[in-house]
């Protein structure tokens, strides 16, 4: 418990597997496997209500051809059904990685949190940033995500819901390659 704030900070998941990995293809998919998958139990954006803050993490590995890789773009949803995507809590806007990314690291880190709350639904803020390893040592590169506009989170809030990582290459380019080794999410109070 924190001494200064008097809540806790609580890991909802943070297991290390592997998650499938979204090789050549511009159809989109969960990421973050099933058993990695964060379950936010019944009523847990009802519980402290606005300010409610999950902290979410990504880390994987990330490979792209030498020449034209296609365009990526990560959404954290809100899911009712692990692996149905369900409410998208933050999308990125498409970017196009390095060339020549062979087995480089990438992390996924932002924050959602409640903005309203009605008893029923609540309205959440989400941001982030994508940071991705550079090619043979080179600089790496970081893209931002989220929107100051609140996502409505209406269905029922007295559901579980899965906080899922998903991924999407914009065309299928052979050597493009993503794979989530671990998904952390946290409640931060």
């Amino acid at each position: 418990m924190s001494n200064l704030t008097n809540t806790y900070t609580e890991v909802i998941n943070g297991i290390p597997i592997a998650g499938t990995a979204l090789n050549d293809t511009a159809t989109g998919a969960v990421i973050s496997t099933a058993a990695q998958a964060a379950i936010l139990p019944i009523n847990f954006f009802n519980q402290y209500a606005v300010n409610k803050t999950l902290q979410w993490t990504g880390y994987g590995i990330v490979s792209t051809p030498s020449s034209g890789p296609a365009t990526l773009q990560f959404i954290v949803y809100a899911d009712t059904t692990i692996g149905t995507a369900n409410i998208a809590l933050a999308t990125q806007t498409a970017f196009t990685p390095a060339v020549s990314l062979a087995s480089n690291i990438f992390e996924v880190n932002g924050w959602s949190t409640v903005q309203s709350y009605s008893g029923t639904s609540a309205e959440v803020v989400s941001f982030g940033v994508v940071t991705l390893g550079g090619a043979s040592g080179a600089a790496g590169s970081s893209y931002t995500f989220g929107s100051a506009t609140p996502v409505a989170v209406t269905t029922a809030l007295s559901t579980e819901y899965a906080i899922e990582l998903y991924a999407k290459w914009g065309s299928a380019v052979s050597g493009c390659t993503l794979t989530c080794e671990q998904w952390i999410v946290q409640g931060m109070n």
